[in-house]
């Protein structure tokens, strides 16, 4: 599984959960999901080590739905309860955003999945000749920043520190002989840093303002944001505590480590992280109501032109 998914899913110590059901269950009956989640929380929560779960049942869009709600946001006793009002990170799923801004762009002949870091990052020329479609398909064989004990080490003792894009893609370039090297598919983040990089530069406009306006207002999101940096009080408010829980040794340390280079975040509240340490590449954050709406956009293919519907998937 790739660092980022575990990275958030352990910061996470609240889960929101997007459940699709077929139109022969039984909407009438929502208590019937809220004993789910009950009983689900108090059987998963010790190994978990969650306080809370949202679901969102959806019959379509825009209805009808079933929303239900359990546990709490933190593990403080003044934390409040998971509610609708409650936002999560979106992790890894913030990728699709990133993809959905490049198609956008390739449908309006900005650029071309074809085109290569060296047309629109020349300062990269160690890649010069990767595409862009292999840095969305992960097959770039670029070394992934989020392993490194760089990243680690500012995770630590820099957590609020707002990281420039350039930052992250500096701690695996030029590729060194201390990195693994690659071929076929590897999950990477700095692919999507990347990608993120080359839609600002052939636009020219911010990937936040890019974000904002391909994916957030064209397809009616409201309770999802997009920040390269530190949030606004006033989402951070609204998300549910996170806590760091994964122990285990990153991809880049040895294969007989004995200590994560993480080791000193595990317990750690994480919620108001900068996430300029992940951006593109997973920095949204959102409800379980707005991820349906945006995952049955994107599978209905309301999101991008039929041509580029047809590469989500190539």
């Amino acid at each position: 599984m790739a660092r980022v998914s575990v990275l958030l899913s352990a910061c996470i110590g609240t889960i929101g959960s997007m459940l699709i059901f077929g139109a022969d269950a039984e909407p009438s009956k929502p208590e019937k999901v809220q004993a789910a989640l009950e009983r689900w929380l108090v059987e998963r929560a010790p190994l978990e080590k969650v306080t809370g779960i949202a679901a969102y049942i959806s019959f379509g869009d825009p209805g009808p739905a079933i929303e239900a709600f359990a546990g709490t946001t933190g593990r403080s006793s003044s934390d409040g309860p998971i509610s609708q009002d409650t936002l999560f990170q979106m992790g890894s799923t913030s990728k699709s955003f990133t993809a959905a801004v490049i198609l956008k762009l390739e449908a309006a002949g900005t650029l071309s999945l074809d085109d290569t870091i060296g047309k629109w990052l020349p300062e990269y020329s160690a890649w010069r000749d990767v595409s862009i479609r292999r840095l969305l398909n992960m097959t770039s064989g670029i070394p992934n920043y989020s392993e490194t004990e760089a990243m680690s080490r500012l995770w630590v003792e820099e957590p609020q520190r707002d990281l420039s894009a350039e930052e992250l893609v500096r701690m695996v370039y030029p590729t060194t002989s201390s990195l693994p090297i690659t071929t076929g598919y590897h999950y990477s983040n700095t692919n999507y840093i990347l990608a993120s990089m080359i839609a600002e530069t052939a636009s020219r406009k911010s990937f936040r303002d890019l974000v904002q306006e391909l994916v957030i207002r064209a397809v009616g999101l409201h309770s999802t944001f997009y920040e390269s940096g530190t949030y606004p009080q006033a989402v951070v408010q609204r998300l549910a505590h996170g806590y760091f829980e994964n122990p285990a040794c990153t991809d880049y340390q040895p294969k007989d480590c004995a200590t994560s280079w993480n080791l000193p975040l595990v317990g750690r509240d994480v919620r108001a992280m900068s996430s300029s340490w992940t951006q593109a590449a997973g920095g949204a954050v959102s409800n379980p109501r707005d991820v349906d709406r945006w995952m049955r956009a994107v599978f209905g293919g309301r999101v991008v032109p039929a041509k580029q519907q047809g590469e989500w998937y190539v």
